[in-house]
């Protein structure tokens, strides 16, 4: 409780400063308790938020820590095919190669074939002896 003094100053008489002291401490009073309990309020509030965030930043980070794993195992997957890829390509090179050789071969066969039609014939054909006279 607060301390009356009175207030000779004033042109009120010490019953009127009195009531008006008391008045003005019961206004206090109330305002006290609503700030009291406004804090109360606040402060579990904070508290149940508080707990309700650190909850829904756990559920983020095991979010991320999921995705993380995800694209882990789409890293490992792409190398695998990465891997795969280089193996067809190297035997595709190979086989392209052997065909490119064998382009090689049948070509040299072919010019070789192509001198041995320039070669006549031997004369006992009877075409080739009509022609020869």
């Amino acid at each position: 409780m607060a301390t009356f003094y009175y207030n000779s100053g004033k042109n009120e008489d010490i019953v009127t400063q009195w009531v008006d002291h008391l008045q003005h401490e019961s206004y206090v009073k109330d305002v006290n308790q609503v700030i009291e309990k406004n804090s109360k309020e606040i402060s579990e509030s904070i508290r149940t938020g508080s707990a309700g965030q650190v909850q829904a930043i756990n559920n983020v980070c095991g979010q991320l820590e999921d995705m993380n794993y995800n694209l882990q195992s789409i890293d490992y997957n792409i190398s695998e095919l990465r891997g795969e890829i280089n193996t067809m390509a190297s035997m595709l090179d190979w086989k392209l190669s052997q065909l490119i050789e064998e382009q090689r071969i049948t070509n040299q066969l072919l010019g070789f074939i192509a001198q041995l039609l320039r070669i006549p014939c031997c004369a006992k054909s009877p075409d080739l002896a009509q022609h020869k006279k």
